[in-house]
């Protein structure tokens, strides 16, 4: 019964199933309840015994038998999960139990002197109180002497000391009693003796026990805390370390850093950033605009709702811009590049992080070659143009010519510097554009969408129709009116449709569908095509300058139209991507200012049938 209660309560001792010794309060009371359950189901059965052969009820023997198996429990069993528990570790760490003895007298040479010397005191102690309270005659209650000694052995030395002197003790206590001999000899009747003196050795042990076991939880616990808070030494030690690690990495950065919060206070910033922006930020000083004097690229004062921190607080993703610092300290102007991130702290709290790099030398190289571009373009024009005035009069003096070797040559040669005129021009027109897209002043009104992309629908079916080429089909839905620059949205929609119908399979006739979605204040712009797409890879690198994606697939082109739509639609602060379509083709999608209203120009034509709004049916 108590193997079984045992296995149940501690499963971990040595004995119950595991290989641990007693090291808890919670093991004692395990042990004490298992002994107590244990000796009453022994008790109980040793009675029945005797009422079945006798017919007679000994309630005192009941007793004694309860007490003796408890106490027997309690003493003998803690020593023996002991040394179970020092063997089983021992053959473990050793495998063999050879040299135990050796093992013992070098344990015995590693305790401190002053240890030693006190197990001997104990132990003398303890015998001169046993002899004290059981000498022949003595008529003083002395009990109270061994539970001294019992105290000093818990409180101060190895519980397994405290185990086996609970032993030795219990043993001489017995056997004294049972002579009539110590403080229980006064008892006439030797069953109450024994009852008395089992009930004593039973509170001698469970109190040095529990003495025992007590200081080596708070030693475990002392121990555990102190090895935690190693720990934590050593984790706030690295967390120091990296923290220091990333500040002198911040501070020494080219780039301007700023954390600033929901309420535009500047909670972090670097050298670089009072470098860059010219400003003393003072602790937690708020975002002013004014006073920092930032502002778009043209000089127009940006306001608190406009900066960058602001619409990433408000949920817009990695916001970019360039703006203009122009202050006391900072008078000739500065242009910097801004990237604005959200940073989620917890659900409860959102910081703006920015970054910030000076691009005034490279803006300005940009612009300078670009309006070099410009000028260069415009003034080849005119050069250009005799070119292809010489080569059509020699077409024609060639063409009234009979043909001979010589003369077929010529007509070779000039229809080549005709070709080579011709892409010169569209270059030198493409060029202009770009320049045209990138400088040109915007100004912004209401623009009907729809009836613009009609407009150059009807061009490009109109071109078709005059070269007996394959005349594309256009599926123009209700568009939502946006408020920009006709002259560039003209360009933007003129261009993709250009690409939208050029590259196409052979054979196939194009198709072009537009369609609009209004979100707040910002319309997006879908042009779908069924041409022959994108190559995998090359969906962001199309909109760089001079890049073609089909340059060896024999498609005409500079590799600067894409790259002027997304000039146009980046100055009009949207975006533009293209994916690839389901159905074959690609999909750009570009997004451009709403109109304060969602009304299209002339609600006439929001009336007119889809087929009448082209001058071809096909539209």
């Amino acid at each position: 019964m108590f193997l079984i209660m045992m296995g149940r309560l501690r499963p971990h001792l040595w004995g119950a199933g595991g290989v641990e010794r007693l090291r808890t309060l919670q093991d004692l009371w395990g042990l004490l309840g298992a002994a107590i359950v244990a000796a009453a189901a022994g008790s109980v059965s040793a009675m029945a015994g005797v009422w079945v052969a006798t017919g007679a009820h000994h309630w005192l023997l009941l007793t004694v038998t309860f007490t003796r198996s408890v106490s027997s429990i309690v003493v003998v069993l803690p020593l023996a999960v002991c040394l179970g528990h020092a063997v089983t570790c021992y053959r473990q760490q050793r495998g063999s139990l050879s040299g135990w003895a050796s093992a013992i007298v070098a344990a015995l040479a590693r305790t401190p002197r002053r240890r030693l010397g006190e197990y001997v005191i104990v132990a003398v102690c303890t015998t001169t109180m046993y002899a004290v309270v059981s000498f022949p005659g003595r008529t003083l209650p002395l009990t109270y002497l061994l539970m001294a000694v019992a105290v000093w052995a818990g409180a101060r030395l190895s519980t397994g000391y405290v185990a086996f002197s609970n032993l030795v003790q219990a043993t001489v206590a017995m056997v004294l009693t049972m002579h009539g001999l110590g403080p229980f000899s006064t008892v006439q009747t030797l069953e109450l003796r024994a009852m008395v003196g089992h009930g004593f050795v039973l509170v001698a042990a469970v109190v040095g026990l529990a003495l025992a076991l007590s200081r080596d939880e708070a030693a475990a616990l002392s121990r555990s805390l102190r090895a935690e808070q190693a720990a934590l030494a050593v984790e706030r030690d690295r967390h120091a370390r990296r923290a220091r690690l990333m500040s002198a990495i911040v501070d020494s950065m080219a780039d301007g850093l700023l954390v600033i919060d929901q309420r535009d206070r500047v909670l972090l910033h670097n050298p670089a950033a009072r470098t860059l922006m010219g400003v003393q930020f003072e602790r937690e000083a708020r975002v002013d605009t004014a006073s920092w004097g930032v502002a778009d690229i043209d000089g127009t004062p940006i306001t608190q709702e406009e900066v960058a921190h602001a619409r990433a607080l408000a949920g817009e993703q990695a916001l970019e811009r360039d703006v203009l610092v122009r202050n006391a300290t900072v008078p000739e102007g500065r242009v910097l590049h801004v990237r604005a991130t959200a940073l989620h702290l917890n659900p409860a709290e959102v910081q703006a992080v920015l970054l910030f790099h000076d691009v005034t030398a490279e803006r300005r190289q940009r612009d300078e070659l670009a309006t070099f571009a410009g000028v260069v373009a415009h003034d080849l024009l005119n050069p250009l143009t005799t070119i292809e005035g010489w080569s059509e009069a020699c077409q024609d003096i060639l063409a009234g010519l009979p043909d001979q070797p010589d003369v077929t040559q010529a007509r070779s040669a000039v229809a080549r510097v005709n070709n080579t005129a011709q892409r010169m021009r569209l270059l030198i027109q493409d060029l202009l554009a770009y320049t045209t897209a990138r400088n040109s002043e915007i100004t912004a009104e209401e623009v009907d969408l729809a009836a613009l992309a009609r407009d150059v629908a009807a061009a490009r079916i109109d071109t078709a129709t005059a070269s007996n080429a394959l005349v594309p089909r256009f599926d123009i839905g209700d568009l939502v009116p946006v408020l920009a620059d006709r002259v560039l949205v003209r360009q933007l929609l003129d261009n993709l449709v250009s690409n939208a119908v050029k590259y196409t399979a052979p054979g196939t006739t194009p198709e072009v569908s537009v369609r609009t979605v209004r979100e707040e204040g910002t319309v997006t712009v879908t042009l779908t095509d069924n041409g022959i797409g994108i190559p995998a890879g090359q969906h962001l690198a199309i909109f760089q300058r001079f890049h073609r994606a089909h340059a060896t697939a024999g498609y005409s082109g500079t590799g600067l139209g894409l790259s002027i739509c997304s000039r146009i639609v980046e100055r009009h602060g949207g975006t533009i991507h293209v994916e690839d379509n389901p159905t074959g083709g690609s999909r750009f999608v570009f997004t451009l200012p709403a109109t304060p209203t969602e009304t299209l120009a002339t609600p006439e034509q929001s009336r007119t049938p889809p087929a009448a709004r082209s001058p071809n049916p096909q539209t």
